[in-house]
């Protein structure tokens, strides 16, 4: 907490901790997602930066870039995955910016079934290109990106509807579905 509040140069009292922590983890249905969502706010993830301080193998820049393989980088600042939240702010009318996506969207005293979702939605892409980075590491394009997400918009889109649980907003997942379709065209 004390990373962040830094990081932003906020005092305490701009935030509310405890509501951060509802929209993020407590009203995240998936486990897995909340789980990532938690050492996110905690500042627990794995990346190159951090990982490389003991294991001189994985790089502590990016491959891409560059530049510092920090967390932030690697969900937000990266050129594969900024590319993609810019072109989702336009689909969107969102301004996606890195603290609207660590804190998510939202009051939660005045909490919205499209705000849980929308904070769902954010996650779930959070998540992915974390979990594309842990597979595959240094051989992470931005052609494997996108068939990677497509795959796991496809994956979460199935297990809604198997499970009947609405996680996210079937018209907002479509419109990331087809953001990713279009990019990197070949």
């Amino acid at each position: 907490i004390a990373y962040w509040i830094h990081h932003f140069e906020l005092n305490e009292s701009e935030i509310r901790w405890k509501n951060i922590c509802l929209r993020k983890v407590k009203y995240c249905c998936i486990y897995k997602i909340a789980e990532f969502n938690h050492k996110l706010l905690n500042n627990t993830l794995s990346c190159g930066f951090y990982v490389n301080k003991w294991n001189k193998n994985v790089p502590a820049k990016c491959l891409h870039c560059s530049l510092n393989h920090d967390v932030k980088h690697m969900l937000f600042d990266c050129s594969n995955v900024n590319f993609i939240w810019q072109k989702l702010s336009v689909s969107f009318n969102i301004n996606f910016t890195w603290k609207k996506i660590l804190f998510g969207f939202g009051n939660a005293s005045k909490y919205a079934k499209s705000n849980v979702k929308l904070n769902n939605l954010v996650s779930l892409i959070c998540f992915l290109f974390y979990k594309i980075w842990i597979q595959k590491g240094s051989q992470f394009t931005a052609l494997n990106l996108k068939y990677f997400l497509l795959g796991e918009l496809d994956f979460y889109n199935r297990i809604q509807t198997k499970c009947n649980i609405e996680f996210i907003e079937l018209s907002q997942l479509t419109k990331v579905y087809d953001v990713v379709q279009n990019l990197f065209a070949i």
